[in-house]
């Protein structure tokens, strides 16, 4: 990624920064660490810092929306950060989109040994959210025993992957209008690179998990994860984007073969104290004569993460047109 320098451009930030999991103990792990982190690290940085004290916080303010700290508090604008006040491109952009996106590296091993280690990328959205890195890492810093993956209480500690695995972007809206000119894309393949957990759309019944995701569903979510992250967490205009033609031309697009593997998981969570399993899948597809025009959607779609769970860092993937990396 390239660094920001024009903080008047329009566009969402969107910050990178890079980690490392060095384990202080062996023992098992499960494939995906998203949500083990996810709850360990939101758990201490909101310790860190709330303005209520603890009795408080761990009763009234167990969930922060409608705090009246909440402008001022780095855990809130990262992991709870109240909706947009009005959500005129995407209606739905009032619930479900955080600042920060924890990804880990995807699948972990069954068991790790003292001393190894797992990579760990850090995104946050919006310009606010990137100014918050430092206290963020500051707080990861001091997990100490606190952080303890598993059965097996595998302890960690986080430690900068260095300055070369880390950086800053500004997706312009500009970038996201491309002219539908020139030859589709013969070959593109969207290879998974943590679990996608979609679920099927319409009313008046129950949604269940997506099996078998078709090229509209991947670029459905894309379209709400982008259009969501501009309307919470960036500046410039997306009105003029056509999201419903842009949805009828995925529909069009064939799918040449594609390997889904169903994917499990079970999860606790510690503040509801509900279990439950993750279920979606993971794989690759092919598809032939994508309209370039779809493309970037996928991409930054793909990076920023689609579907349940984008702050564990789920729904994330690589897009490979005509045999390169876009």
């Amino acid at each position: 990624m390239t660094r920001v320098n024009d903080d008047e451009q329009p566009g969402l930030v969107v910050k990178l920064a890079s980690y490392r999991l060095l384990f202080l103990n062996g023992g098992r792990l499960l494939p995906w660490l998203g949500p083990a982190l996810k709850g360990i690290i939101a758990r201490h940085f909101k310790t860190q810092s709330c303005h209520w004290p603890a009795e408080v916080r761990d009763s009234q303010w167990r969930y922060c929306r409608g705090c009246q700290h909440l402008g001022g508090c780095g855990y809130g604008l990262l992991f709870e950060p109240d909706p947009p006040v009005a959500a005129t491109v995407m209606p739905t952009a009032r619930d479900g989109q955080r600042a920060i996106t924890l990804a880990a590296q995807f699948p972990a091993p069954e068991r790790i040994e003292r001393g190894d280690t797992l990579d760990l990328q850090v995104l946050l959205l919006g310009e606010a959210a990137a100014d918050r890195e430092a206290e963020l890492l500051q707080a990861l810093q001091r997990l100490g025993p606190a952080a303890s993956l598993g059965r097996d209480r595998i302890g960690f500690r986080l430690a900068p992957a260095g300055e070369s695995h880390s950086g800053e972007q500004r997706i312009a809206p500009g970038q996201l209008r491309v002219e539908d000119t020139g030859a589709p894309v013969s070959r593109l393949v969207i290879r998974l690179d943590s679990p996608l957990l979609l679920r099927t759309e319409g009313d008046g019944h129950k949604k269940t998990p997506l099996r078998h995701p078709e090229f509209a569903d991947l670029l459905r979510g894309s379209l709400r994860t982008v259009g969501r992250a501009f309307e919470a967490f960036g500046s410039g205009d997306l009105c003029d984007v056509d999201f419903a033609a842009l949805k009828q031309t995925a529909e069009n697009v064939v799918c040449r073969q594609a390997r889904w593997q169903p994917f499990t998981q079970p999860h606790h969570s510690q503040r509801s104290q509900h279990r439950w399993n993750y279920e979606g899948v993971t794989g690759w597809a092919e598809f032939q004569d994508v309209p370039r025009v779809l493309l970037p959607w996928l991409i930054f779609g793909g990076a920023l993460g689609v579907g349940q769970e984008r702050l564990c860092g789920a729904g994330r993937w690589t897009v490979i047109a005509e045999r390169s990396e876009v």
